[in-house]
């Protein structure tokens, strides 16, 4: 074959082609590149929002909330995470009502039993009193002498008085334990 053009001329049409091919890949590899940095970040972005609301929810700021705005699985996810913070949330607000009303339940519980103590305390002392007058008022009685008549009735009077004494609290108490509801008020003591 005869060329009659000079080399020079002949190859610069590759060398064009050549160029332009590596114009071409090296234009569409940075592009690439850069479509995948963005996909990247697109897709890491919402991890690493995820990441950091755990972290902070795991060191106890349950009001932490993600905001990813995508209709994908990490929208959902996000949501769930949400959701999640939000029943955790609502969880320990419960159980913290629920133990101020166990801590509630608990002191008038006791209030209760030092009540109930103080009563039976009470109410012991109470019936202690006519019972020795009237176990006193018979063993003396028990000791006389049959013509000591001022004395046998003195003393008989004495028993008498605390018998009805003591019948009287038992019937107090008795009443004390019906179910009967009390209100509490204000009371005019005279």
């Amino acid at each position: 074959i005869v060329q009659s053009r000079p080399e020079a001329d002949a190859l610069q049409v590759a060398w064009q082609f050549t160029w332009w091919f590596f114009m071409t890949a090296a234009t569409t590899l940075l592009a690439v590149l850069l479509v995948s940095l963005v996909q990247m970040r697109r897709t890491l972005g919402p991890i690493v929002s995820l990441h950091e609301a755990t972290r902070r929810v795991a060191a106890g700021e349950l009001q932490t909330r993600v905001s990813i705005h995508s209709h994908d699985e990490f929208g959902e996810l996000g949501a769930a995470f949400n959701d999640m913070t939000s029943q955790l949330q609502e969880n320990i607000r419960r159980r913290e009502q629920t133990e101020r009303e166990l801590v509630a339940s608990r002191d008038a519980a006791l209030a209760a039993a030092h009540a109930k103590a103080e009563f039976v305390t009470n109410v012991s002392h109470e019936f202690r009193t006519p019972m020795t007058e009237i176990l006193g008022a018979a063993e003396i009685l028990s000791q006389l002498e049959s013509g000591d008549d001022a004395t046998r009735e003195e003393f008989s009077h004495i028993a008498l008085r605390g018998a009805q004494r003591l019948a009287k609290l038992v019937d107090d108490v008795l009443e004390l334990g019906a179910n009967n509801v009390w209100t509490m008020g204000p009371v005019d003591v005279a």
